[in-house]
């Protein structure tokens, strides 16, 4: 489905805003950019203040179901994600609570404290952990889903490898992902960065820290999140920071949960971005292009640690310069 699409659907998106009570001329419309996803996502505003959050979806790889289901189950285990107004799942529309514009990256900028809004993320990410101690059975698991499979777009999108090149850099990694120790494993939101947490200031203690576009969560090894956090491709985090983040969400683990902590933080990082810098070229857009070089450079450094030797002298035979 193309953008497009989306206009094709326009007579859907208004029977379903009349529906609901959000149609007419008193009703503002302001656009919300979304820079990764094919959906378009717009705020609602009544005369009498009141607003909602519209979103319409174009073939996204997201699948609206999950984002219902992961929106009540967050709800129903004490987090602050959007309430669910209306749905039509048919078309791919939703209405949800708006939790306004203050997302982490602007909060920054209005003056609440950087550090601290850190903590706050991964405080949440630690909730995550206790909160959701067994498998979510609606939740797809990382390892064998889209999100896993696509650590193989660094050569498909980005490096432009051969059909042949891929299989075997896929092979590698099944190897290579054997002889791995067990993890902790937990609810995984998917795209969490700053641009996904909004900061809600009336509330209390964790419910300060709004959740939104969790479309991509699934069950997952515990460090997926916190790489997204700490090696974000908007920013670069100052790596005593991210130490100590990464200390505070350990908190509590044994030497060797820890130790096997910190292992799968590495191949996850290094899939992550695997899986990043090969979208933005598959998306050809420059807008996000400008992330590229901080992406490369994470992999690089990545890839000089010891235990992705094999991929390095791999990339190095194939004369990839990555």
């Amino acid at each position: 489905m193309t953008v497009s699409d989306l206009t094709i659907r326009a007579d859907a998106v208004q029977s379903f805003l009349a529906r609901e009570g959000w149609a007419g001329n008193n009703v503002l419309h302001t656009p919300i950019t979304d820079g990764w996803d094919l959906k378009t996502i717009t705020r609602l505003k009544k005369a009498d203040g009141q607003s909602a959050i519209l979103m319409v979806w174009a073939g996204s790889n997201i699948h609206l179901g999950t984002f219902l289901f992961v929106a009540d189950t967050l709800r129903a285990a004490g987090f602050s994600a959007p309430e669910i107004y209306a749905a039509d799942l048919d078309n791919e529309i939703i209405l949800v609570e708006d939790f306004g514009d203050m997302h982490f990256n602007n909060a920054v900028a209005m003056g609440e404290d950087y550090r601290d809004l850190f903590f706050q993320a991964a405080g949440i990410l630690k909730l995550f952990r206790h909160k959701f101690s067994r498998p979510i059975d609606k939740l797809p698991t990382y390892l064998g889903s889209r999100l896993h499979r696509a650590k193989e777009y660094i050569l498909r999108f980005y490096l432009k490898g051969t059909e042949d090149q891929i299989k075997k850099y896929n092979n590698l990694w099944k190897d290579f992902e054997k002889d791995l120790p067990p993890c902790p494993e937990t609810f995984l939101h998917g795209d969490y960065d700053f641009q996904n947490l909004m900061w809600l200031p009336g509330r209390d203690n964790h419910l300060r820290v709004g959740l939104i576009d969790f479309g991509s969560a699934m069950w997952a090894q515990a460090p997926y999140d916190l790489v997204n956090l700490l090696e974000t491709v908007r920013s670069d985090i100052p790596e005593d920071l991210r130490a100590e983040l990464k200390a505070f969400y350990c908190e509590g683990m044994t030497e060797e949960e820890q130790k096997h902590f910190n292992i799968w933080y590495d191949v996850m990082a290094f899939q992550f971005h695997s899986r990043v810098i090969g979208q933005i070229e598959d998306l050809d857009r420059d807008d996000l292009r400008i992330y590229t070089p901080r992406v490369r450079n994470y992999i690089r450094a990545h890839l000089q640690k010891e235990i992705f030797k094999d991929f390095r002298l791999w990339f190095e035979a194939q004369g990839f310069d990555v």
